[in-house]
């Protein structure tokens, strides 16, 4: 954990690539492996700068204010996320996505290793799902960028391995923007990590995979712990409770059911939620296509079919009941005369339009039924007007 003289203090200078010079304004958080701070530079832009502060590994030095490694046997595995925070850091560089934040500098100083990234405006999905949950549409629209966001991770050979509504921002562009790269790694083909150390992994508990701890072992992370991680801040956001820990969630599997959504929706949060990685959904594509899916309203039972008989037959009475006081409207003489001589003009202006009217109206569309009322009556006034 930090504490205030962890920081470093506002008005520090930093020295990034080509003797770019950033200027510290402030922190903006902390976390497990580091603090973000506030920048700028002598142009005006402003950034995010992240550090890498190990805390349970090294200490800052008041003086110089680099990181120091106290105890030797540690300083193999300090140097190990140096390296892999430099080198993922240089990975999102050359991602550019609009639900991914930009990051335009790296660079070696104080001991340690800093991430330049854009400063992105707006609250952090924590705190907006802190004041009040999300509903269903909302939760969709948050999902459809930031699963569009992972799966471009994906397809270029990272994972993020922190996924929370912690590392989520709601920019005040509209944007949904992923943070936070900290834990994030390379993946070999098959979508697994491929040169992990669970000695310097972490976990944030109620989102990470089971294979994302240390004690679960034969399985490395990948693809599917970000889908885990999806799925879990799916729930938080709907909720707004933290999930239980994976073991937990295989037990009693309807800890993670929402009642507030359609079936198919939870079936999709259970899924992508499987204890066992090989049964989990295999893609953040295929998760969000799952939850959000709006064909799979119809499994839901409309009580349609009773409705539409009923309106048939209200429908078929009204004609019945035009029909008789349109007859009894006409007068003995003009009755006799229709019932001897048909004008074929009336014949097909009656009956070809209530025919069609009938077939309508077993359509069951509204609109239709509307229409076709009004051909009955038209062509009823027409032959009484004969």
């Amino acid at each position: 954990m930090f504490d205030n003289d962890d920081a470093l203090p506002e008005g520090t200078t930093l020295h990034g690539a080509d003797d770019h010079i950033y200027t510290l304004r402030g922190v903006l958080g902390t976390g497990g492996f580091g603090i973000t701070y506030a920048a700028d530079d002598a142009d005006g832009n402003t950034f995010a700068v992240k550090e890498l502060f190990p805390s349970d590994l090294c200490r800052r030095d008041a003086a110089s204010g680099s990181l120091i490694v106290e105890d030797l046997s540690r300083i193999d595995m300090v140097a190990k996320l140096r390296e892999r925070f430099i080198s993922e850091s240089n990975n999102i560089a050359r991602c550019h996505h609009p639900s991914i934040v930009r990051v335009y500098d790296t660079f070696r100083a104080n001991g340690t290793a800093y991430m330049v990234m854009e400063r992105v405006r707006g609250l952090n999905l924590k705190e907006v799902v802190h004041r009040h949950a999300l509903d269903y549409a909302a939760t969709v629209d948050v999902l459809r960028q930031i699963s569009s966001a992972l799966a471009y991770l994906h397809s270029h050979g990272i994972v993020h391995l922190d996924v929370k509504p912690d590392n989520m921002i709601m920019g005040n562009d509209g944007r949904i923007v992923l943070i936070d790269f900290g834990l994030s790694c390379s993946i070999g083909p098959s979508g697994i990590v491929s040169d992990n150390d669970r000695t310097v992994a972490a976990v944030s508990h109620g989102y990470a995979a089971p294979e994302q701890y240390a004690n679960v072992r034969g399985v490395e992370p990948g693809v599917r712990s970000d889908v885990y991680s999806l799925a879990a801040t799916t729930v938080k956001m709907l909720t707004a409770n933290t999930p239980p820990r994976p073991e937990q969630v295989r037990d009693h599997p309807e800890s993670i059911n929402v009642p507030t959504i359609p079936p198919y929706a939870n079936a999709a949060i259970a899924q992508a939620m499987a204890y066992d990685m090989t049964r989990r959904t295999p893609s953040v594509a295929e998760f969000f296509a799952a939850f959000s899916d709006a064909e799979h309203t119809a499994i839901i039972p409309q009580p349609r079919r009773k409705h539409s008989i009923l309106a048939i037959l209200v429908n078929i009475l009204m004609l019945c009941v035009l029909a008789i006081v349109g007859l009894y409207a006409i007068d003995d003489k003009r009755l006799y005369a229709m019932a001897y001589y048909v004008d074929k003009q009336a014949v097909v202006a009656y009956a070809v339009p209530t025919v069609l009217s009938l077939a309508a109206l077993c359509l069951h569309r509204g609109l239709v039924k509307g229409a076709s009322a009004l051909l009955a009556l038209l062509s009823l006034s027409y032959l009484l007007l004969q």
